[in-house]
């Protein structure tokens, strides 16, 4: 089960016009798992993060309120403003509603409440909550336990000794509360001494990926010192060996910024992990690199990716559906790079101060030029629309030609890239029309390209022939993306031709090498293979010596040369002659490969 599908009309910074509620503010996921957003200040990051969060927090919580983008106060809407997640499981998919209407509403279902109990969204607000204060102590017990979003107020008890302390341990801390006697006491007690024993444990095993320098306990409850007033759990780090606290150098005066967002960073994973996981497993991460340095993002990918992190039983991230967001353009483009496409998708969020007169989000893909593309068309703005329309065209054109259509030969015998579009149009239209293949669905291509790339020549930009001449051209880029080309066997190949001579029935056989790839071209159902060009390496009659032989040519040319020597007709279909080492006949092994 994962999100394919993230959609946001009038929530809290993002401004849906009528008619673009369910298509302006749109992320589509297109079959990946993970999700990096760059965004700058103030584009609408953490509305996106609010707005997943109150998705999932309102299945348990129904009177917590939709916050609706205040422009859109008095618009006359077709749809009310609304959050909605699509989820895909196997070949099937639902959609979950988080709406200013409450009669739209669908997220009463129990797999969004298991999700708002495991603490999956985390902001770097909520690790200053950990160290970032003045105080001279730091005392984790509310942040852990005591208060009504407690870290781990969801986990079960491990320590119970009556069925009234089989309960959740945030449960249980108010039971204590409400009824201290010694029994629910001192199983509140040992099951939270329980808790934080597991805990130290993925977490100095998260701790090891950002500085080995440092080392944490937490301070346990005790019967004897307990007061339900003022229960107290300190956090004792050691660095290089060194309790910061000992000598009154508490750790978070101590360490440096980095230090201490890498410490809190691993207390909520660790936490994070310690929860029972839920059907579905998310987390959302909101600009938590803020704190750290660029030598402590990168272990944190690694956390996050790793498929074993050594010590914690088990326990990963590799089950989750991850989404970050950062602010930072820099790490943007170095964690693309470590994170790579197979799993991951990026996306760009701006402030767009020319729409409306007020600033709102303006959604950009990652780097699919062709989603850009579109976007531009979207927002009016048809000359950059223009250029990356352009860009697709030679991209996919280049990807359908063979490397020595798209190269030049130089008089001093070095080669260059075909650097001119209508070059490679040319080329292209030949090599269809070479096998077959027509070009009339293209033929308007090299002209509409020629219009659209020279926008000085349009006095308005935005009239609908203009606007229509840029369609056709996604028209083109729709047929282009149709065709296909695969190389199906490479040159090198041998394949064998075994016939008895005409006259005196002795069989000969023929070792060929394949001089060129064998090419499969495909295009709306119509299956193409390119010339195949062979040599003869040797032939060899049964019982006789293997003889060198050398002619080269079109696999037609070679094929009637040894009917011409064997005194034999020719086939009505050759290919069906010559087969491979694995003995498949050349033609089965072709026909195999039409999809």
């Amino acid at each position: 089960m994962l999100i394919s599908k993230i959609t946001l009309n009038n929530y809290r910074a993002f401004h849906n016009e009528k008619g673009s509620e369910a298509t302006k503010y749109k992320i589509e996921f297109g079959g990946k798992k993970n999700l990096l957003i760059y965004g700058e200040n103030g584009s609408g990051k953490s509305s996106l993060y609010k707005g997943l969060k109150d998705l999932f927090y309102s299945s348990s919580d129904p009177s917590r309120a939709f916050v609706r983008n205040i422009f859109s106060q008095n618009l006359e809407l077709e749809e009310e403003p609304f959050i909605e997640i699509s989820f895909t499981r196997g070949e099937d998919s639902d959609n979950f509603r988080f709406s200013a209407d409450p009669n739209l509403i669908s997220t009463d279902q129990d797999f969004l409440r298991a999700v708002s109990r495991t603490r999956s969204f985390i902001t770097y607000r909520d690790l200053m909550r950990i160290h970032f204060t003045e105080a001279p102590e730091i005392n984790l017990f509310d942040f852990l336990f005591g208060s009504d979003n407690a870290l781990l107020a969801e986990l079960p008890n491990p320590s119970s000794s009556q069925p009234e302390t089989r309960v959740k341990i945030g449960l249980l801390w108010q039971l204590v509360v409400s009824n201290p006697d010694n029994t629910n006491t001192r199983d509140f007690i040992n099951g939270v001494n329980q808790v934080l024993s597991d805990l130290e444990v993925s977490l100095n095993c998260l701790l090891k990926y950002f500085d080995s320098s440092l080392a944490v306990s937490f301070g346990r409850l005790s019967e004897g010192e307990f007061e339900i007033a003022h229960p107290r759990i300190p956090l004792i780090v050691n660095f290089y060996g060194k309790e910061l606290d000992a000598n009154n150098e508490h750790y978070h005066h101590f360490l440096n910024e980095a230090r201490l967002s890498a410490l809190a960073t691993c207390i909520f994973l660790a936490a994070h992990l310690s929860i029972p996981p839920a059907e579905y497993q998310v987390l959302f991460l909101d600009d938590i690199f803020t704190g750290l340095d660029t030598s402590n993002r990168m272990p944190l990918l690694d956390i996050l990716t790793s498929p074993e992190i050594e010590g914690t039983n088990g326990d990963t991230f590799s089950n989750h559906q991850i989404i970050l967001t950062t602010y930072d353009r820099y790490w943007y483009e170095l964690a693309k790079n470590h994170l790579g496409t197979s799993s991951w998708i990026y996306r760009e969020i701006y402030i767009d101060r020319h729409s409306n007169n007020f600033d709102q989000p303006a959604l950009l893909p990652g780097e699919d030029i062709y989603e850009r593309a579109g976007y531009y068309f979207r927002m009016k703005q048809y000359p950059a629309c223009a250029n990356y329309q352009r860009r697709i065209c030679e991209n996919l054109i280049k990807q359908f030609l063979p490397d020595h259509k798209k190269y030049d030969a130089l008089p001093n015998g070095d080669i260059k890239p075909v650097d001119k579009l209508a070059t490679l149009i040319d080329r292209f239209e030949a090599y269809l029309t070479e096998y077959g293949l027509s070009f009339k669905p293209f033929s308007k291509l090299g002209n509409c390209l020629r219009v659209v790339m020279n926008p000085l020549s349009h006095d308005d930009l935005e009239s609908p022939t203009y606007r229509r001449e840029l369609e056709l051209v996604f028209e083109i880029i729709e047929d282009l993306r149709k065709l296909k080309r695969k190389i199906v066997l490479k040159s090198g190949k041998k394949v064998h031709l075994k016939k008895a001579h005409g006259e005196t029935g002795v069989v000969r056989e023929y070792i060929c090498e394949l001089k060129s790839n064998i090419v499969k071209l495909e295009y709306e159902g119509i299956t193409k293979f390119s010339s195949i060009d062979v040599l003869p390496l040797s032939q060899q009659d049964e019982g006789g010596q293997k003889k060198a032989i050398s002619f080269e040519g079109t696999i037609e040319q070679v094929y009637g040369k040894m009917c011409h020597s064997l005194r034999i007709d020719h086939t009505a279909n050759l290919l069906e002659d010559f087969t491979l080492p694995d003995g498949t006949r050349l033609n089965e092994f072709l026909n195999s490969t039409i999809s």
